[in-house]
């Protein structure tokens, strides 16, 4: 949720969404009051300059990381993660992250024109993955291949693999991990057109002319 709010407020402060301000501003102002009651009332794990990163901003945004690296390690037949090792280096780059943010501020970067659009496009692209993963089943056996694609896969490059010298299993292992992915590929790519054709689309054929393709 705390994820949802922060888009939602950048994507109103730098236009990346159109908007009545006055239909928003009231929700826009309890978003920003709900942050500061957060952060009064929960415990705080590191100080940049005046702001708290609180232990329950850490705890949620150290979930999808060490979930991340999981699913990384897991796909690449790798040990999982030390997490508490993860944690450390997590912090660090939390703290590096908001440093720079806060700076960036102060120097009021985000007035130069060309930063504001890539801020956007950056912005975008954060709204659509996050809701992307957001709509994803939690649970990753949606995803997993049949033991008859595997074999299929198998028969296939059969001697595509046995030139590599890997044995039967840990390629029918390669073959499920890339199967997996494949899937959530598909997954993804039905999602997203089946939630674009939910809005109407109108394209200006005469501004895209003018643009050269």
């Amino acid at each position: 949720m705390r994820l949802i709010k922060s888009l939602f407020i950048c994507a109103v402060v730098l236009g990346v969404v159109s908007c009545n301000q006055s239909a928003i501003a009231g929700d826009v102002n309890e978003v920003l009051a709900d942050f500061v009651l957060e952060e009064e009332r929960g415990d705080w794990i590191a100080k940049v300059g005046d702001y708290k990163i609180t232990t329950d901003e850490f705890e949620a945004g150290f979930e999808i990381f060490i979930n991340q690296a999981r699913q990384q390690a897991a796909q690449q037949g790798l040990e999982p993660p030390d997490e508490t090792e993860y944690k450390q280096y997590y912090l660090e780059n939390l703290i590096s992250q908001y440093s720079l943010v806060i700076q960036a501020l102060e120097e009021k970067t985000f007035d130069d024109g060309d930063m504001r659009a890539y801020l956007k496009s950056a912005m975008r692209d954060a709204i659509y993955r996050a809701y992307v993963t957001a709509k994803m089943p939690e649970d990753n056996a949606y995803f997993e291949p049949s033991q008859e694609e595997i074999d299929i896969m198998y028969s296939q490059y059969q001697e595509q693999f046995a030139q590599s010298g890997m044995q039967a299993a840990q390629i029918k292992d390669y073959l499920r991990g890339h199967l997996m992915q494949q899937n959530m590929q598909m997954w993804m790519e039905d999602f997203i057109n089946q939630t674009t054709e939910l809005h109407q689309i109108e394209k200006n054929e005469r501004a895209i002319a003018d643009l050269g393709f």
